[in-house]
């Protein structure tokens, strides 16, 4: 197998816990996925979603009581932020609610370097011009060159440069000072949650309204990839595809099943999937992998105007059976488009 044809690899291994059916480039690893914990309760909240998957920043205090203890991280865990030359600071008040908790929240973005940007003098004469592909346009919307704009400088405008000089200099100083401080909060921040909370998990549920008997699932993770012109997809897929397969216990109809998996990576998309006695695990993985890549010719040879499917979600045949998170910070989305 080489990379040129970018096929896949499917394999099937029984472990004691369940199987595996590993869909990926033959040279990638995969992000494997740790033996969940099962947890069978009447469903707590009223929803019209069967499915759902939760990613957990941590979990505070006893283990098992924390997760039946889920909470927002609205006003008790914030990343510090610096952007704009402006810092907001963090918040950490997890230790101080007096129970265990786990916070629904995603990883950190991470510390934010800091350089301060000053316009170089030609940058300064193009600034009041919107300029794109080499050409400009004044206000009146006439089309002047770049090389036109700066030839026409004159000295009020070199004064002009000079004051911006001097006047953001200084902001750049104060810049560097606000940013000492957030460097400084985000170390505490960051302290705080490694002494306090666990590795981030995933928190699946399943809530059905009609009675599921003892079975199989599958539990995958993957990185969705779309390559776009203009808005118009002509690529996606789900890249490194991997998925792992569990006996889980029967559901009754007003019942929740909770999975959970512990220390597993939230910045990739996740997705479950029950299995049918008409079906299998390896032929409904399959589907799951195809999907994007039909979805999107299948697009392509639509007509203008006719609607066109969207190229997320499982397909329909599978979505009573199953759920995928949104995009993740994992996604990798390029949409291209020049005028030029």
């Amino acid at each position: 197998m080489n990379r040129s044809t970018n096929a896949l690899l499917i394999s099937l291994v029984f472990l004691g816990i369940g199987s595996n059916f590993e869909a990926q480039a033959a040279e990638q690893s995969p992000n494997d996925i740790p033996t969940p914990t099962f947890v069978s309760s009447k469903k707590q909240t009223e929803t019209r979603s069967v499915f759902d998957i939760t990613r957990i920043a941590g979990c505070y205090g006893d283990k098992e009581k924390s997760k039946s203890n889920v909470i927002s991280a609205e006003d008790v865990l914030k990343e510090p932020t610096f952007q704009s030359e402006r810092f907001s600071p963090s918040i950490f008040t997890v230790d101080t609610l007096g129970k265990p908790v786990c916070v629904e929240d995603d990883e950190p973005l991470g510390l934010v370097s800091y350089t301060g940007y000053m316009m170089s003098f030609n940058d300064y004469l193009l600034k009041d011009f919107e300029c794109g592909c080499g050409s400009c346009w004044d206000e009146s919307g006439q089309d002047i060159s770049e090389p036109e704009i700066i030839s026409a400088a004159t000295g009020q405008d070199k004064q002009e440069y000079a004051s911006y000089v001097l006047k953001r200099k200084q902001e750049i100083m104060q810049a560097e000072q606000v940013h000492s401080a957030y460097r400084a909060d985000y170390h505490s921040w960051l302290q705080k949650r490694s002494e306090f909370l666990s590795p981030r998990s995933l928190q699946i549920t399943i809530s059905p309204e009609e009675d599921i008997p003892a079975g199989t699932l599958s539990i995958y993770n993957f990185i969705w990839y779309v390559n776009a012109w203009c808005g118009d997809t002509n690529h996606a897929e789900r890249k490194n595809l991997y998925a792992k397969q569990f006996q889980h216990p029967p559901i009754a109809a007003g019942d929740q099943l909770t999975i959970w998996l512990d220390n597993v990576d939230v910045d990739l998309s996740w997705g479950v999937l029950l299995h049918s006695a008409e079906s299998s695990a390896a032929s409904d993985i399959q589907s799951v992998i195809r999907a994007p890549r039909e979805i999107v010719e299948g697009n392509l040879k639509r007509k203008s105007g006719q609607r066109h499917i969207s190229i997320q979600g499982l397909p329909e045949d599978l979505q009573p059976r199953g759920y995928e998170t949104p995009k993740a910070r994992s996604s990798e989305i390029n949409n291209e488009c020049c005028a030029c």
